[in-house]
């Protein structure tokens, strides 16, 4: 397994992380939300899906961009 799924607060998925990353997140910012079954790395059980512990907002991703352009001619 190479790839973790990380979750919103609200179980919305946000990306995918290495292992490796997704450990180091379990130390502050996220908690195992569905793991491998009798495999555990140290104390922490190895995760397929982490959940951030604090929604992080993401309206960023669902907007459009600019409507025009600095010089206000129309970009669309």
């Amino acid at each position: 397994m190479d790839a973790v799924l990380v979750i919103n607060a609200d179980l919305g998925p946000l990306h995918r992380v290495s292992l490796k990353h997704a450990i180091r997140m379990l130390r502050q910012v996220a908690e195992v939300h569905e793991a491998e079954p009798d495999r555990l790395i140290g104390v922490y059980p190895v995760p397929r899906v982490v959940c951030l512990v604090r929604y992080v907002v993401t309206k960023w991703r669902y907007t459009a961009g600019p409507a025009c352009s600095r010089s206000g001619v129309s970009c669309g």
